[in-house]
């Protein structure tokens, strides 16, 4: 088997600024993340629409991640062992549309 066929396919899904916006206000966190207290979930960072890397859904809630590679790399680790594991949660299944 080719190392191309053996990897993983994950989905990314890609947010434009004003679906990120509507994202957050269907969350109630609009405000807060115009404040900078929306911080990364793993290093503590103030997040920016200039600075967000990823959104996950992580101990029963929603949660944004900076875009620095440590915490990327944490999100995707951390993510893969909860596939592994059996406790996988889709941030579509938080029922919210944009």
């Amino acid at each position: 088997m080719r190392e191309t066929e053996s990897r993983e396919r994950r989905e990314l899904v890609a947010l434009h600024i004003k679906e990120m916006r509507k994202l957050l206000q269907r969350l109630n966190l609009l405000e807060k993340f115009k404040k900078g207290e929306v911080t990364c979930f793993f290093c503590n960072e103030t997040l920016t629409f200039s600075n967000i890397g990823a959104i996950m859904y992580r101990e029963g809630r929603v949660v944004f991640i900076c875009d620095s590679h440590t915490c990327i790399k944490k999100a995707f680790t951390s993510q893969v062992k909860e596939v592994e594991s059996g406790v996988q949660h889709n941030l579509r299944d938080t029922k919210v549309s944009l």
